[in-house]
């Protein structure tokens, strides 16, 4: 039995206990930091590079990172979620970011940013739907009523 299965049979209302939240978030964003030191690692062992440089030391610093923040992420429920979605997309765009500078640099290849690249955008857009479509009849409600709607 996999964590999966572990995890599917339980309930709550934590997103540790969504399928959906468990697969196409936490676990893609785990796969992510997966490939990000698998890379780096190979580039280190391909080019004979002893020491880590400053860029790839950021690159893994960040990845690790988001995946801490993730992982925070599965105590959240849908109406709490929202609060910590900022510093989670900011750390993922972050992660983002270093990988383009990286691979302007040659210290990633660009086929495997690229790939990264998109799958940080595909977790992002993925995110979008816990931190407002989930809450978005709520907060059309209060702009309508000009006030917080009940919960």
């Amino acid at each position: 039995m996999g964590q999966i299965d572990t995890i599917k049979d339980l309930t709550g209302t934590e997103l540790v206990y969504s399928k959906s939240y468990y697969s196409n978030i936490f676990k893609k964003t785990e796969k992510i930091v997966s490939a990000v030191f698998f890379i780096l690692n190979r580039q280190e062992i391909v080019h004979d590079i002893k020491d880590e440089n400053l860029l790839t030391g950021e690159i893994k610093k960040s990845s690790l990172s988001v995946l801490s923040l993730m992982s925070v992420t599965l105590l959240d429920t849908d109406t709490t979620i929202r609060a910590r979605m900022l510093e989670v997309t900011r750390q993922l765009l972050l992660l983002n970011s270093y990988l383009s500078v990286a691979m302007a640099s040659g210290t990633v290849a660009a086929g495997y940013g690229s790939i990264i690249s998109a799958e940080i955008t595909s977790v992002l857009a993925s995110m979008g739907e816990y931190g407002e479509e989930r809450n978005a009849p709520r907060a059309r409600a209060e702009r309508r009523m000009g006030e917080p709607a009940e919960p």
